[in-house]
């Protein structure tokens, strides 16, 4: 529990991010850790580093990890959004090397020059109530 703890404290009181996900990286395989504890780590690193890579590898890692059917069915949705998000940012920016199909294998759709994913999705973020 103590690493629980100063994980939240150094990241959400302290704004000590990378030392915060340092001690919630060190519970999140303890069996008795909390089952969300996989999923926040992986969200703060996202937010942390912004990098759509290393929050994909994580998320697929610990996908593949898991037995729990629930967390399993939470990561392959967490592991959609961002790779959605990912694609579809790069897509309508018209860059170049985009993926055109999503992490189901189903192509992107293009509507009136925009393109969108055939099922929707909220973005892979950390959500803090507003003060």
């Amino acid at each position: 529990k103590l690493n629980y703890y100063a994980g939240f404290n150094y990241y959400f009181e302290q704004a000590n991010f990378q030392k915060g996900i340092k001690f919630l990286e060190k519970i999140k395989n303890y069996p008795e850790a909390p089952p969300f504890i996989t999923q926040i780590v992986g969200k703060l690193k996202f937010e942390t580093t912004g990098n759509f890579d290393i929050a994909l590898s994580f998320l697929k890692d610990q996908y593949q990890q898991t037995k729990d059917s629930f967390l399993k069915e939470k990561l392959a949705s967490d592991i959609y959004a961002l790779q959605a998000e990912k694609d579809l940012q790069c897509l309508n920016s018209k860059s170049k090397n985009c993926a055109h199909i999503d992490a189901e294998g189903f192509p992107y759709i293009k509507k009136q020059n925009q393109w969108f994913s055939r099922k929707p999705f909220k973005n892979y973020r950390i959500f803090l109530p507003k003060k």
